[in-house]
């Protein structure tokens, strides 16, 4: 099924009709996950839901969904649902979401800033979120009034055109893979540390590149849990290595005696 074809699907169906589909959804994916992890051994309980993801659901679509709010009450409801949720499931109920195209711009830009943001070593709507195409489109359809905190917009409305950024990682097969990601920072510490902490086989680098203001999707270096710029890698211009990371500093960085 096509996006387009989604979103027409949602938006011609009554509110309870859009109510009773997420609820099943997410409930679905709550058992899914949680009958991988058992079978892992990640997870020592039944597959079931527990009350308060239940509660959290309900209020969702009671608030948002039925009620069809989009104000600080339905906000609230939108950050309650992510974080009454677990692992993948807080990645992939908030992308059902804004793949339709669901709820208005303040719950669907507080459904996408929370997924972001959420993840140790990386962000779980990008695990778990779909394809990048489709990411790009959410930030590109909220308002970012709704995505940043007002001194972040005037941060982004006063860079210059084009825009230095820095992004660490783990190398793969080139460095044109390596930088097709959505996350890089203005912070060359921040970017250090991912290039150290990151996960992958391959050598811990910073990267370098240009990015134009415009390719900017967000800017979280108040609200974020680190300075970060999210962009459209797209548009990437003059990607350079800037460091390569000892392996001795790498292992000393895990706590590995070298």
């Amino acid at each position: 099924m096509s996006r387009l074809h989604s979103i027409f699907s949602w938006r011609i169906a009554s509110p309870q009709q859009r109510s009773d589909w997420f609820w099943k959804f997410a409930v679905a994916e709550i058992i899914a996950h949680r009958r991988y992890l058992i079978e892992e051994g990640l997870h020592h309980g039944d597959d079931q839901p527990h009350d308060f993801e239940l509660k959290a659901i309900d209020s969702f679509c009671d608030t948002v969904i039925q009620g069809e709010k989009d104000d600080d009450e339905a906000v609230e409801a939108a950050v309650h649902l992510i974080y009454s949720l677990a692992n993948a499931t807080r990645g992939r109920v908030p992308a059902a979401l804004l793949y339709n195209h669901g709820p208005g711009s303040r719950v669907r830009a507080a459904l996408l800033k929370g997924a972001w943001l959420d993840g140790k070593s990386g962000s779980i709507l990008a695990l778990n979120g779909g394809s990048l195409t489709s990411i790009i489109s959410y930030f590109q359809e909220v308002e970012r009034a709704d995505l940043m905190e007002p001194e972040e917009i005037e941060t982004l409305s006063s860079l210059s055109e084009t825009v230095r950024i820095f992004r660490g990682a783990k190398m793969k097969d080139s460095v044109k893979s390596t930088s097709f990601a959505l996350s890089w920072s203005r912070d060359y510490p921040t970017a250090r540390r991912f290039a150290l902490h990151g996960h992958g086989s391959g050598e811990g680098v910073v990267l370098t590149a240009e990015i134009p203001r415009d390719a900017i999707l967000a800017l979280w270096e108040a609200s974020g849990a680190e300075p970060e710029v999210v962009v459209n890698p797209r548009r990437l211009r003059r990607v350079q290595i800037a460091e390569r990371i000892d392996k001795a500093e790498e292992m000393a960085a895990w706590g590995i005696a070298a």
